[in-house]
């Protein structure tokens, strides 16, 4: 099953197949795969108009980008202090990728688990998101901040807003 999974993937991010108008059944493909099972009709909505209106041959070109994406390749070379935000219901990059992440970035602030929320996170609950960078610019914004590569590696933080 996990084969076949990812050639579907393949076959679906990649194809450039027209989307064509906005329909109930394509906001529940877009809701299904991109955002948490409670996500405000409004935001499904947007989320749908923008994938729909990217042209063809971007959103599959993006879509190869996306396949082939390693995201701890150089994660390590990422110093300044990071915060990593994830839906507990991320269907694109589940839980266990983020607490990899949080895991292997040097100065990780914190993993920041958004109940419910999907991939889109920052269109789901935008006042979450935000408030986790005005956190990291309030606490390291300042020429007073003293560098990472001074300070130890703490542990990633596990919460839950």
């Amino acid at each position: 099953p996990t084969r076949a999974r990812a050639l579907a993937h393949r076959a679906l991010l990649g194809s450039r197949a027209p989307l064509g108008p906005v329909t109930p059944l394509s906001k529940r493909l877009v809701r299904y795969a991109t955002m948490g099972p409670g996500a405000d009709p409004a935001a499904v909505e947007v989320c749908a108009r923008i994938l729909h209106a990217c042209p063809r041959a971007v959103r599959a070109g993006w879509g190869r980008v996306l396949l082939d994406l390693e995201l701890d390749a150089r994660i390590g070379e990422l110093t300044m202090p990071t915060a990593v935000i994830a839906g507990t219901a991320d269907r694109l990059t589940p839980l266990e990728h983020a607490h990899a992440m949080a895991a292997a970035l040097p100065h990780c602030t914190g993993l920041i688990e958004l109940p419910g929320l999907g991939h889109m996170t920052p269109v789901e609950d935008p006042e979450a998101v935000t408030g986790v960078i005005r956190g990291l610019v309030e606490e390291y914004g300042t020429s007073q901040a003293p560098h990472p590569s001074t300070t130890q590696k703490p542990h990633a933080k596990e919460q839950t807003a």
